[in-house]
């Protein structure tokens, strides 16, 4: 499952921000740095600027996230203090952050209010320029304009039940360059994101790995479409309510749109699902010629609950902690998850993930704060995706693909282990009589394919690779040998 997990997915969809500064100058201000969640650091930007009746107003961004120019409203600035809170997309009103933070000088250090308790914050005041410089040698491989081929924004119509269009997605469209690959039609790849409100490029903690693969792809004339997931950035939907098979039926409608394109070649047509993507790509491809071929990255191939519980076991065991917490927590992740997929009710399913939610957090959490947590994990879990997620097997959908397969997992991933799931991914696919699949561990490579030293998630932010281009050639040496 992609990341950020379950804790930091809390934090993400119900931070609420109030800052405390003392501002001598009312010229726009840029202030950024992290939230220092469980697990992981979430990057965070505050723009601020005065307006000539001296009314504050500002955006946040959490790049990470997905969140871009959420606006801030309630800006108060007097003497040492600044207040205001942020409006997030898709965050019920009292789940809005609040951050209270003391400056001095061009450090901002405070603390972050989330359902009654707090992490840690840290920002710097900075600029827009110093922020583009910064990611330029943070994150390197990300593909900057003037590109050697075209892309263009798209806006890709999801049908409902009754025929009429539901909502629209929106994406970029990339195609190779003419002057060496012609005018087409071209073969092309739909790109679907792994778990959470993900942009069209799969962006986090800056790294935008789906850019990467669509530059890459485009300079060896293949084409690709890649949208913002429904409810996010410019896609209309709602991605709160959405299930699997939501996203599945969006990417079905990317698949369906490129067919109507003239530059686009109709019989190869394929999927690049990452993460909780590669269920969706399945659940689309399974029975389906429309689809030519498939890649899945550290694809989920077994249940969602065995997905959750195999990847908690293994943060545990990074972290340390003995066999008999790792075990306990396995038990009693699967009794909330049971409840969930049996559809228990509401009460014993609030009973079992508050049961786990103070065993993980090992006798460090009031009452208070442990119902707070309990509210933040079922607000996550218990909904259609949640309940789709852990009673969908993917494996069904798996032995009805025919078409070639290219499956790849990092022996470093720590969200969906390579052990559990390229095997029910070999197994299924034998099922299927697949003639044309190959399932690859490739060693040293975490979740998202960086180089890593362990794997664990708190690495994501401080590599500086975004992709390992060993691995970005063997997919794109896949798909041109089955496309060209």
């Amino acid at each position: 499952m992609n990341a950020p997990t379950l804790a930091v997915r809390a934090i993400a969809a119900a931070i609420a921000i109030v800052f405390t500064a003392t501002l001598t100058l009312a010229q726009p201000q840029v202030w950024a740095g992290h939230v220092m969640a469980p697990g992981a650091e979430i990057g965070i930007t505050v723009r601020l600027d005065q307006g000539d009746d001296g009314v504050w107003s500002g955006t946040l961004d959490i790049p990470g996230q997905a969140v871009k120019g959420a606006p801030l409203d309630g800006i108060v600035v007097e003497d040492a203090r600044l207040a205001f809170r942020a409006i997030l997309p898709g965050a019920p009103d009292e789940r809005n952050p609040r951050f209270e933070l003391d400056i001095s000088g061009d450090s901002a250090k405070g603390t972050a209010v989330v359902g009654g308790g707090g992490v840690p914050v840290v920002l710097e005041r900075t600029s827009d320029e110093a922020i583009e410089a910064a990611a330029r040698e943070r994150r390197p491989q990300t593909p900057r304009p003037p590109f050697v081929y075209r892309t263009q924004d798209v806006r890709v119509p999801v049908y409902g039940d009754d025929g009429e269009v539901a909502h629209e997605l929106a994406g970029t469209l990339t195609l190779p360059e003419t002057d060496e690959f012609g005018d087409g039609p071209y073969p092309c790849v739909v790109t679907i994101s792994g778990t959470g409100a993900q942009d069209r490029d799969e962006t986090i903690y800056e790294h935008k790995p789906f850019a990467i693969i669509a530059d890459h792809l485009a300079r060896r004339g293949v084409a690709s479409l890649r949208c913002d997931d429904r409810g996010v950035g410019e896609s209309g939907g709602d991605y709160r309510a959405a299930a699997c098979t939501d996203f599945a039926a969006d990417a079905r409608a990317q698949v369906e749109y490129l067919r109507t394109l003239g530059v686009i070649d109709h019989e190869k047509i394929g999927l690049i699902g990452h993460s909780e993507g590669g269920l969706t790509a399945p659940l689309v491809a399974a029975d389906n010629d429309d689809v030519a071929f498939v890649v899945l990255l550290a694809g989920m191939a077994v249940r969602g609950d065995e997905v959750l519980t195999s990847q908690s076991a293994k943060m545990f065991e990074l972290l340390g902690l003995p066999e008999s917490f790792i075990s306990e927590s396995n038990r009693l992740r699967q009794l909330a998850m049971d409840a969930i997929r049996e559809d228990l009710g509401d009460e014993v399913v609030r009973e079992r993930l508050r049961a786990l939610v103070v065993h993980d957090g090992m006798g460090m959490m009031g009452e208070e704060q442990a119902d707070a947590q309990t509210d933040m994990v079922l607000g996550v879990f218990y909904n259609a995706w949640g309940r789709e997620l852990v009673t969908i097997e993917p494996t069904d959908y798996l032995a009805r693909m025919t078409q070639p397969v290219l499956a790849i997992t990092g022996s470093l991933d720590t969200q969906v282990l390579p052990g559990i799931n390229l095997a029910a991914q070999r197994g299924a696919l034998e099922k299927a009589g697949n003639e044309d699949a190959t399932v690859v561990e490739l060693e040293g490579l975490n979740h998202l394919f960086q180089n890593a030293q362990t794997g664990a998630m708190a690495e994501y932010a401080t590599i500086t690779e975004t992709f390992d281009e060993d691995a970005l050639a063997m997919v794109g040496d896949w798909i041109v040998q089955r496309t060209r």
